[in-house]
């Protein structure tokens, strides 16, 4: 081969060379030229975790990989323009889930999919049933039938706790139950005198008389068991505490306040504008505001503890929080509606019936990064009621036509997946945590749900 020839060979090589490396160390660098924009981007992830194996991942509508089929149930997709895509998770048999999220340079977004079954196959657990009591944190129920009867209902079994005769002579309006779930209290209006009255039922047992629980009358507007015997209450807004057998009560709080709770040891109450803590063990109290809130005599007031951070909510329309670095209650919702809270791990779902905020207790990092004390708005609902949490990232409710409805949390783009989960018209829903299945009040009837999350 002549040398020129080889010269020319070798330069062309040499350019080919020199104009191929930079592409492809930066291709393998994860650059990409996006084509839209007419410039090099740093390219991102997509990193999906389903609860159920071998699942199809689609991104922006072409079939990309399915999930793993062992232990996570997990996929990662590389190499995406940082851009919004879309993202369907799907699987024969199963509710699609589908979502518009943004892919950033060097970061990889994450999605946590439950994917529930498309027929969700309820089956009749009792019949002749009124209403259902059911408690936070604890698997067992309170069934009332129509024949005014009180049932115990735990692992599918149900025992008699009060009989019509009985339970006939009072409407029944309230039940708290004790941390052993051997005991409750019933709240009831007496037939016979329309007065307000309790009364301490065994649950382990068929009762044979209303024991009544001397010293709580009308002005009674909260209780708590704080041992198995021994509970708080308020009486004329002063604070006391009364053990169940001995039904003697000890002032805690001769004067007067406007709202109070208990969590854990500690005593919280409104009192002239000022938020304390008194623990229940040591007496010692402290005051947790450096301003005094400003009360409204018209109005009434409560508070609840969870996570270690307390709320205020204001006639039942205002929701305040307290904010420990400036010590003061700072307003978080208000609402024209009544305003329920419904907490689980490290979050409170409020919603006023046709409005749903999610408040964060601390940094939250799956699927989306939400700095503690945040509140989001979830959208797309008219009316939710009767909310309950299924898991931690999805909840189920009743809407306005009284249809079980499943939705997740993560509103990211906009959007939240939600579904119709039966055909059964409630009136009433509740998650089994142990059992993992959902129970619905539909027409007198208790109807469950097989496990509906791994």
């Amino acid at each position: 081969m002549q040398k020129h020839i080889r010269t020319t060979i070798f330069s062309i090589m040499a350019v080919v060379f020199f104009t191929a490396a930079p592409i492809i160390l930066f291709y393998s660098e994860g650059y990409r030229f996006d084509f839209q924009q007419k410039k090099l981007l740093k390219t991102g992830g997509f990193y999906v975790k389903t609860s159920i194996p071998a699942a199809e991942v689609y991104i922006d509508q072409k079939y990309i990989n399915k999930t793993s089929q062992f232990i996570n149930y997990d996929f990662l997709a590389q190499n995406l323009l940082p851009k919004s895509h879309e993202i369907k998770i799907q699987k024969t048999g199963y509710h699609t889930w589908e979502k518009n999220l943004i892919v950033k340079e060097k970061m990889v977004t994450q999605a946590n999919v439950t994917l529930f079954p498309e027929t969700i196959n309820f089956t009749q657990a009792e019949q002749n049933i009124k209403k259902v009591f059911h408690f936070k944190d604890q698997n067992i129920l309170i069934l009332q039938n129509s024949d005014g009867e009180l049932y115990s209902y735990e692992n599918k079994q149900k025992n008699l706790i009060l009989g019509s005769k009985l339970s006939n002579t009072i409407k029944i309006s309230d039940i708290k139950i004790s941390a052993d779930s051997r005991n409750i209290i019933i709240k009831a209006i007496e037939n016979k005198t329309l007065k307000q009255k309790y009364y301490l039922l065994s649950i382990t047992k068929e009762n044979t008389s209303l024991v009544e629980i001397k010293n709580l009358d009308k002005t009674t507007t909260k209780i708590f068991f704080y041992a198995n015997n021994l509970i708080y209450f308020d009486l004329n807004s002063k604070i006391y505490k009364q053990t169940l057998d001995l039904q003697k009560p000890t002032a805690i709080i001769s004067t007067t306040v406007d709202a109070f709770s208990i969590d854990g040891d500690n005593l919280y109450y409104l009192q002239q504008g000022n938020l304390i803590r008194e623990n229940l063990l040591t007496t010692f109290g402290e005051n947790l505001t450096k301003e005094l809130f400003e009360i409204n005599p018209k109005y009434s007031y409560d508070l609840f503890i969870y996570g270690g951070t307390v709320f205020l909510l204001e006639n039942k329309t205002i929701i305040y929080y307290l904010d420990n670095t400036t010590k003061t209650l700072k307003k978080l919702i208000s609402s024209d509606s009544e305003i329920k809270y419904y907490p689980q791990f490290d979050k409170i779902l409020f919603t006023d019936g046709s409005q749903l905020w999610m408040f964060f207790l601390s940094d939250y990092e799956s699927p989306f990064f939400v700095k503690a004390n945040s509140i989001l708005p979830i959208t797309q609902f008219i009316k939710v009621t009767d909310l309950n949490w299924i898991g931690g990232d999805y909840f189920s409710f009743i809407d306005s036509k009284g249809k079980i409805e499943i939705s997740e949390i993560d509103n990211r783009g906009g959007s939240v997946n939600f579904f119709q989960a039966t055909d059964l018209t409630a009136s009433q829903i509740w998650f089994n945590k142990n059992e993992k299945a959902l129970y619905v009040l539909s027409e007198n009837t208790l109807f469950a749900s097989p496990k509906i999350i791994p």
